[in-house]
């Protein structure tokens, strides 16, 4: 069995989409596990609409966050697998089916897959740049942020030893991967089975948290970043696209990003970013 875990808070608009898509699975022996970070709209009654035995609803008393909401779905868990869905995702109908042929096919303990995200009038594929369906170790991990958390699905031993950092503000779900890829294998598998769409009150929007969970990062990692100069350039430069009128902080982290690594793909990393502004 697969224990879908789902966090939510105030998506009454769009849970019902992403559960029915873990509903439609064309595998079907499941567990869903909806934690409601104790929304203040419709979310609840949106979801007891939904009729079906799988699915597990947890109201939290207060609000806690998606990572604590998280792990709590992940104490919850039966299965021998588990998987993570967000309440505003929508997963096509053949996720579960193909990764969990890939974790039993090639013996392994984590699996994600390539997503297209939503964002305003178009869908943008996200696939990880310079890396193709195969093993993913830690080193290439920690040159990019490439697993979303929507994409991913494991043994549940592997999430029951790492859990989500209740302290990170954003890329929670590079932070856990990072701990993961340390101790079980991963595998990436190029193919688009996610529909990400982003919110405008999305924590993913939010410009300040980000430049906290990139430099608790840097720290937590300070060692193997000194070492992987191709990954400490590139979060440099990941954290000056997050600068917006900051100007000054923002041009810091560029001189930072080339001076750790002056070559094509730094400046080309710096080109995009100033076009992009």
């Amino acid at each position: 069995m697969v224990s879908v875990v789902i966090p939510t808070y105030n998506r009454e608009k769009t849970i019902k989409r992403a559960v029915l898509s873990v509903l439609n699975q064309t595998y079907e022996d499941i567990e869903i596990i909806i934690v409601d970070d104790n929304s203040s709209d419709n979310t609840e009654r949106c979801i007891r609409t939904i009729e079906d035995a799988r699915i597990q609803y947890y109201r939290l008393e207060n609000n806690k966050g998606a990572c604590y909401a998280r792990n709590y779905g992940i104490n919850k868990a039966k299965g021998e697998y588990i998987a993570f869905q967000d309440s505003d995702d929508e997963w096509e109908k053949e996720k579960l089916e193909k990764q969990l042929d890939i974790l039993k096919r090639n013996n392994i303990d984590i699996t994600f897959c390539s997503f297209n995200l939503y964002d305003g009038d178009k869908f943008i594929t996200k696939r990880p740049k310079y890396i193709k369906s195969g093993y993913v170790n830690y080193d290439k991990i920690l040159e990019k942020a490439i697993i979303s958390t929507q994409t991913m699905i494991g043994k549940r031993k592997c999430f029951e030893d790492e859990m989500f950092d209740v302290q990170m503000p954003r890329f929670q779900d590079w932070e856990i991967t990072l701990r993961l890829s340390q101790k079980y294998v991963i595998y990436f598998e190029n193919e688009i089975l996610v529909k990400l769409y982003s919110q405008q009150d999305s924590i993913s929007k939010n410009t300040d948290k980000a430049i906290v969970a990139l430099e608790k990062i840097m720290d937590m990692h300070k060692v193997n970043f000194l070492k992987n100069k191709r990954a400490l350039s590139n979060i440099y430069i990941y954290c000056a696209s997050f600068m917006g009128k900051n100007e000054s902080k923002r041009h810091e982290y560029i001189r930072k990003g080339l001076k750790t690594k002056f070559d094509l793909i730094s400046i080309g990393k710096i080109i995009k970013l100033i076009l992009k502004k």
